[in-house]
């Protein structure tokens, strides 16, 4: 089914699980196009709101970029361009995913997510979904990261005495090392790694 085929009424009933609780940004030039797939991602439970350029898009974020979880933009808007406005997220908010969405092949970009025009109300679906599973992931990955780059600064500065080079330089080799052996000891305990303060 293409989405010139389909209208928000005649959606199917299986669509409308309300399980992806999503707030989505939509811009497109095309108000069409722009109904169309609101009246897809609100079957499946998620809230949308449209901006019709670049602009908008970005003034919406900034104002509170909290209420976003998921951008879908064309890459050839006018003035700010789709394209733009996910270079400047992946700068200042690397955590909202962004999805592309184009007519002309030539325009997708590898960097970025996108999806081809046309495409059915059931591919937008699946496509929203996974981009917000994928940050949901990424998030998590990157929060754990920071914890465990916050832990091994205490270990460095606790060990730095321990192991400094000769150059007074903290060893990272040796830091590593020590912090894998206490992973390795606290995994096969069961527990957490103590905190060295």
């Amino acid at each position: 089914m293409l989405l010139d085929d389909i209208s928000p009424v005649r959606f199917p009933v299986a669509l409308a699980s309300g399980r992806n609780r999503a707030a989505i940004l939509l811009a497109d030039d095309d108000p069409v196009l722009r109904c169309m797939c609101r009246g897809a991602l609100e079957s499946d439970g998620s809230t949308v709101i449209e901006a019709p350029d670049g602009e908008a898009v970005l003034g919406l974020i900034q104002e509170s970029p909290s209420r976003v979880d998921l951008v879908i933009t064309e890459l050839t808007l006018p003035g700010i361009a789709g394209r733009q406005v996910a270079e400047v997220l992946s700068v200042f908010y690397p955590e909202m995913p962004v999805l592309g969405i184009t007519a002309d092949p030539a325009n997708a970009d590898r960097r970025l997510p996108t999806l081809l025009k046309p495409f059915s109300a059931e591919i937008l679906i699946e496509a929203a979904r996974l981009m917000r599973s994928r940050a949901i992931e990424m998030r998590t990955g990157a929060r754990e990261q920071r914890v465990r780059a916050r832990q091994a600064r205490r270990y460095a500065a606790a060990m730095s005495a321990r192991y400094t080079t000769p150059k007074g330089e903290v060893d990272l080799l040796a830091i590593a090392k020590a912090l894998q052996q206490i992973r390795h000891r606290s995994s096969r305990r069961g527990s957490r790694p103590p905190v060295i303060t």
